[in-house]
């Protein structure tokens, strides 16, 4: 079996400010980068408390160019070296976790202040790549997208060849490849090639638009 060195997965946690004003069920040591959640019945700490040590706490008061700096300084150097990585986001509904990994998709896409972690990696790649090629080694870029949506994969890439404004969830389905298997995903997802990070995250507005929509649709029904 593969091994992997001690650190290869890191945890990072962002703690946005509460939206009421209620007790804390949990307390922050950001100098030692450790969280403990209270006994939800007392809303205190106590011998049930539970502590949880990060490699790395930030507050809604830091910004993404921050955060970008704090934890992705070597990817890209590391990947054109042949390292995989993987940046896997993961919170409550409304968290801000997508403003988070790709940023204000409502403002300007050229404005760098409104990009998140994904969109600063991809500039900075794109960079490095360029330069590569000066150096008479050719290097391009190729996304894939693909998301969980009730129960099925599915390719979003297929999204360039809908009209997403005529489009309802039947069409969702009945267009874009649903994915059924990991082979899927090597063999037949189609893949983007990018030159400029402005086309993916035009690509990704025009998606995450259409997701609300159906969100929204989904609501209407209950």
């Amino acid at each position: 079996m593969e091994t992997y060195p001690e650190d290869a997965v890191k945890s990072f946690l962002k703690i946005e400010t509460p939206k009421v004003k209620d007790t804390l069920y949990y307390e922050v040591n950001s100098s030692k980068n450790i969280i403990s959640l209270f006994d939800p019945i007392k809303k205190e700490p106590s011998d049930k408390s539970l502590n949880f040590e990060v490699d790395k706490i930030f507050t809604s008061e830091n910004e993404n160019s921050y955060i970008y700096e704090e934890i992705c300084l070597n990817t890209i150097k590391e990947a054109l070296e042949g390292i995989s990585f993987s940046f896997i986001s993961y919170g409550e509904t409304s968290s801000n976790k997508l403003d988070l990994l790709i940023g204000n998709l409502e403002e300007d896409c050229s404005n760098i202040n409104h990009h998140g972690i994904y969109p600063r990696l991809l500039g900075n790649l794109i960079k490095k790549i360029k330069l590569k090629e000066n150096k008479s080694k050719k290097l391009s870029i190729s996304l894939s997208y693909f998301l969980v949506y009730d129960n099925n994969l599915v390719d979003l890439s297929k999204f360039n060849n809908i009209d997403l404004t005529n489009c309802n969830r039947d069409d969702l389905f009945n267009k874009a490849y649903i994915i059924k298997n990991e082979t899927d995903i090597i063999n037949k997802i189609d893949k983007t090639k990018i030159e400029k990070v402005e086309e993916s995250l035009l690509f990704l507005k025009k998606v995450i638009s259409f997701l609300k929509k159906l969100e929204k649709e989904s609501n209407e029904h209950l």
